[in-house]
């Protein structure tokens, strides 16, 4: 983090271990949901939704250059109190 300097925002881009590291310390998760079930040993981590607000959430259906639906979302780390 120290590396990134002053700047307004910084996105962590996984494995799992590297999610689960820094998710503690987010204030912001974009995250994309893709409708199909697969295969892996790799996960993003567990998280508590009530902690989060979501404020952007688009679905896009399967077509031409998409196999699968997916939803993409914008969460906000719920202001505490």
């Amino acid at each position: 983090m120290a590396a990134a300097g002053e700047v307004e925002e910084v996105m962590v881009m996984g494995g799992g271990s590297i999610y689960s590291q820094f998710l503690p310390r987010a204030s912001r998760m974009y995250l994309t949901h893709i409708d199909a079930e697969v295969g892996g040993d790799t996960y993003f981590p567990d998280y508590e939704p009530d902690e989060w607000e979501t404020s952007f959430s688009a679905f896009h259906d399967a077509d031409a250059l998409n196999s699968h639906g997916y939803c993409f979302e914008i969460w906000n780390a719920a202001k505490a109190g």
